[in-house]
């Protein structure tokens, strides 16, 4: 939504709604990409240090992190997309003014 006027200018310029959704998917999966990266790697660091504060072992399976950061890419794809979509539909004018 905050984006709205950003995507009425650019397709004021002639962006046609396949280009402009391209550029939101992309955009999309790199954040939620790096998103997720990040935070299983300091969900694995963190629970490294707590194991050696309590004096338990982590233990970690690598089905469920992979499970993870699919749900994750595909939960963030589905919220980053879905809005740009809908606001790419708009029309020019009404989205110039939001």
């Amino acid at each position: 939504r905050e984006r709205t006027s950003y995507i009425g200018i650019l397709r004021t310029v002639g962006m046609d709604k396949r280009s402009l959704m391209e550029i939101f998917l992309i955009e999309a999966a790199v954040v939620i990409t790096l998103g997720a990266v990040i935070g299983v790697i300091l969900g694995v660091a963190v629970s490294y240090c707590a194991g050696n504060l309590l004096k338990i072992p982590p233990y970690f399976n690598f089905i469920k992190l992979v499970g993870a950061l699919v749900l994750t890419m595909g939960v963030g794809l589905i919220f980053g997309v879905f809005p740009a979509k809908r606001a790419g539909e708009l029309e020019i004018v009404e989205a110039l003014k939001i």
